[in-house]
């Protein structure tokens, strides 16, 4: 009875909130480049992204086998709830640190994707943490496989802080609790893009637009997407998203470059 009520609230809030004011325009850009990979019986490895995206290749590509990968056990719990009560049999949730090459052998997906964790990834044994899942990435993928990821992307990169931690195993540093960062076009390709072998098939930029151009500070998403109200205006998510966002393949056209997404592909060999 206790597992049908939790997965009750989350048809609940699944149907209030079904993809959030960002991720409106964020995932639908990354299936873009995810439909030019071969996923109808595909094996499909998830690194933390927000389970809508897991949910919906799994909707949509019932024989697709999809691993849903985090080293935070309350989101696998999250995953386990969600795509229970929408009864999706084709996802397995695994609790590891994708930072660790021996989760997976060498050639094992043909398609892997990462919805804005980058950018939380922290060092690990003295390496950048983000750097390091993208080289075992480049193992993991068989020859031909794709990797599509988001970051959050500005003219030029910084970092958040929080109050209080957001995540596990963080430690507190002058400016407070790491959060995440934003890459710009220097430590995208440094961190991200030239830190393995695979070569880039496509980037896609997503910005705001009618708020606080130019200010990234200031983002609409602080506004709408927290809190009762964002229960209240998740309905309304899509048509928000449409009149305040915009996409394109040239960065510099963006009035508030917000977000990148990269396709990456493994060569044949």
């Amino acid at each position: 009875r206790k597992q049908s009520n939790r997965r009750l609230k989350q048809s609940i809030r699944d149907f209030l909130v079904t993809v959030d004011y960002t991720r409106n325009a964020e995932i639908p850009a990354m299936l873009e480049f995810v439909s030019k990979a071969n996923t109808g019986s595909a094996t499909v490895l998830d690194i933390a992204s927000p389970q809508a995206l897991s949910c919906f290749m799994s909707s949509q590509n019932p024989s697709a086998k999809i691993t849903y990968l985090n080293s935070f056990e309350p989101e696998l719990d999250q995953m386990r709830v969600r795509r229970g009560s929408a009864g999706l049999c084709n996802i397995e949730e695994v609790l590891f640190d994708a930072r660790d090459d021996s989760c997976f052998q060498d050639n094992t997906f043909d398609l892997v994707v990462s919805c804005s964790v980058l950018e939380h990834v922290t060092s690990m044994n003295g390496a950048d943490g983000d750097a390091a899942i993208c080289r075992n990435v480049a193992k993991w993928l068989k020859p031909g496989g794709l990797f599509v990821l988001s970051v959050p992307f500005y003219s030029t990169g910084f970092s958040e802080y929080r109050d209080q931690p957001v995540y596990k195993d963080q430690e507190r540093s002058e400016g407070g609790y790491f959060f995440q960062r934003f890459y710009d076009s220097e430590s995208l390709g440094k961190r991200l893009i030239d830190s393995h072998e695979l070569t880039v098939e496509g980037q896609l930029y997503v910005g705001e637009k009618h708020y606080f151009p130019r200010d990234i500070s200031k983002r609409f998403a602080f506004f709408v997407g927290t809190g009762w109200k964002k229960l209240f205006l998740g309905r309304t998510f899509p048509l928000l998203s449409s009149l305040f966002m915009e996409a394109s393949e040239d960065v510099g056209s963006l009035r508030k470059p917000y977000l990148a997404i990269v396709c990456l592909k493994k060569e044949l060999t």
